[in-house]
């Protein structure tokens, strides 16, 4: 096995150590340990994917201090469905993450002849990164409680970007380009067509497998998943 495959393989194990270790402590202690421990994996994650060439990022730390700042850490990933809790977004992202670079992974050892071109890393990163759009969306209260209402800006910036296109727009602000196309619509597509053109959507799926592999695995994280919090009506 080539050292940068080895390297991709041990930080998706990493990962996995980690959201093992989530599922089973609360409280801002907790919080804390993992806080840290994800900051380092992102870090990795974009510093590896910028010596590839594949994904280039101008600025890691920009990176990490627009997710601290602007609460990814501590966001729920909704209001009154799954994930509606503190850290839920960031527990919604790191499942999808993680699910996704197992697909990857188990395609290209099942059929090694004919490997997709999307490496582990850029499937964490569209895992990590695919519902980033959603820092705009929610805040959280001075007490950091979860919080219970939405910032209606939201949804006059997004009203014609749409929900997944913000999420690409955040990522070019801050300054991450050089995104491969089928890394492009997977973050685009992970809802699958709902919200956009089903001719469109059949097309790009059809051209780039990762497109429907995200797609499922945002849903085993959306549906399969359950929340260990309780939902807050606004």
């Amino acid at each position: 096995m080539c050292k940068n495959k080895e390297d991709e393989e041990f930080l998706l194990s990493r990962s996995k150590q980690l959201f093992l270790l989530r599922k089973k402590g609360t409280g801002d202690e907790y919080f804390n340990f993992t806080y840290h421990n994800i900051k380092s994996i992102l870090e990795e994650l974009l510093k590896r994917l910028n010596d590839s060439g594949r994904i280039k990022t101008s600025c890691v730390y920009s990176v990490t201090k627009y997710l601290y700042e602007n609460n990814f850490y501590e966001l729920p990933s909704s209001i009154n469905f799954n994930y509606d809790y503190r850290s839920g977004l960031l527990d919604h992202s790191f499942a999808c993450a993680i699910y996704l670079a197992e697909m990857v992974k188990s395609v290209n050892t099942v059929n090694p002849d004919k490997q997709l071109d999307i490496s582990i890393d850029e499937a964490l990163f569209i895992g990590f990164f695919h519902d980033i759009c959603k820092t705009k969306e929610f805040k959280i209260d001075k007490t950091k409680s979860l919080c219970k209402y939405k910032d209606n800006r939201w949804y006059e910036d997004t009203s014609v970007l749409g929900h997944s296109n913000l999420s690409l727009q955040i990522l070019r602000d801050l300054g991450i380009t050089n995104i491969s196309d089928g890394v492009t619509f997977a973050i685009k597509y992970h809802m699958g067509y709902w919200g956009h053109n089903r001719d469109e959507y059949l097309d790009v799926y059809q051209k780039y497998p990762i497109v429907g592999m995200t797609h499922i695995a945002d849903t085993i994280t959306t549906f399969w998943e359950k929340g260990n919090g309780c939902s807050d009506e606004e």
